[in-house]
């Protein structure tokens, strides 16, 4: 409508160009929401009226992003140079806080790319800056800093300040809101990692409660699947990895970083019942893993360990006479060097 207004030679207000601009989006039209946004950014540098203009630009500007960062095509490396882009475009009057929500998107790809060192430098430098906003800081943003703070130096290898950053970032976050439940999950794994086993399986267990059809949950799942394991309750671990499992593809968040983690955790718990000579668990950790890629073929490791625990699980089946056993003996024979063939 606003569109075929303008083409009709009438003028729009700020107003309308940015429902425009959002419009845009809504049709996968980046680069009319773009052109809408250069409008704005024009009229929210005038003298008397550009104050008006500045937060629905703003709007736009974080709008125009989050599209951007989810084109599949659009690889971490681009995004962070796109980020780069928009916070040196002097054309564009980027407000504090959403220059600092621009740092911290960057930040997150940063950890993904293993720059941990540089994202702390950068947020310590921010979170110092944010001392002289005129207005303080909204606690949303002080939670968001300290959490990606607090990832950071989990990758870094140092727990007590990445502990110290988390509880910040959990007392600062609103309860129930998505970010506090990403928290925990961090606060999870990172009790996990230190042997806190219960107190890690308290935190998930509020994620898994409280936080339905969210990322985090799906992650507080895994994460309480292998605390469970490593106490051996190990038929409650296999379900919460099912669960997790459907989890993920329920709210279709499967991206690389998530599939390397289940993938690890699940071949860990696999050799670990290797070692105890456990072969069907072993077994039913590492086909479970193969189930998180029904589209895909699974990583050669997965494969590998499926073909080897196979085979020797049929061995000693095949050792008995009972025609059952045999037969299932047969059936892993049969597996084994079935995914043999998809290794070579």
């Amino acid at each position: 409508m606003y569109a075929r207004a303008r083409d009709a030679g009438g003028a729009l207000d700020h107003q309308q160009v940015e429902s425009l601009a959002l419009a845009q989006l809504e049709v996968a039209n980046i680069r009319g929401a773009r052109d809408e946004l250069s409008v704005l950014s024009a009229r929210a540098t005038h003298p008397e009226y550009g104050v008006l203009v500045r937060p629905g630009m703003n709007r736009v500007l974080r709008a125009v992003v989050e599209s951007e960062l989810a084109r599949h095509d659009n690889d971490p490396l681009q995004s962070i140079a796109l980020i780069q882009d928009f916070l040196n475009d002097a054309s564009i009057p980027i407000d504090e806080q959403t220059q600092a929500w621009l740092m911290m998107r960057g930040a997150e790809l940063q950890l993904v790319q293993g720059q941990a060192q540089e994202v702390i430098d950068q947020l310590l430098v921010l979170m110092r800056r944010t001392e002289s906003w005129a207005g303080g800081v909204p606690k949303e943003i002080l939670a968001e800093m300290s959490m990606i703070l607090g990832e950071a130096y989990g990758v870094t290898g140092e727990p007590d300040r990445a502990r110290h950053h988390l509880g910040a970032a959990r007392e600062q976050a609103d309860r129930g809101s998505l970010l506090r439940g990403r928290v925990l999950v961090d606060l999870g794994d990172l009790a996990l990692s230190e042997g806190k086993v219960g107190t890690a399986i308290e935190m998930f267990d509020e994620v898994i409660l409280d936080y339905p059809l969210t990322e985090s949950r799906a992650d507080a799942l895994l994460g309480r699947a292998a605390a469970l394991s490593i106490q051996g309750e190990h038929q409650s671990s296999l379900q919460d990895y099912q669960e997790a499992c459907g989890a993920i593809e329920s709210i279709s968040s499967q991206d690389e970083q998530r599939l390397e983690r289940i993938t690890a955790a699940l071949a860990d718990r696999h050799d670990a019942s290797i070692v105890q000579r456990d072969l069907t668990l072993a077994l039913d950790y590492i086909i479970l893993a193969e189930g998180f890629f029904p589209s895909d073929e699974p990583p050669v490791s997965v494969l590998e360990r499926i073909a080897s625990t196979s085979r020797q699980l049929a061995d000693d089946l095949s050792l008995q006479e009972d025609v059952a056993i045999s037969s299932e003996a047969h059936r892993l024979y049969r597996q084994s060097g079935d995914t043999h063939l998809r290794v070579a």
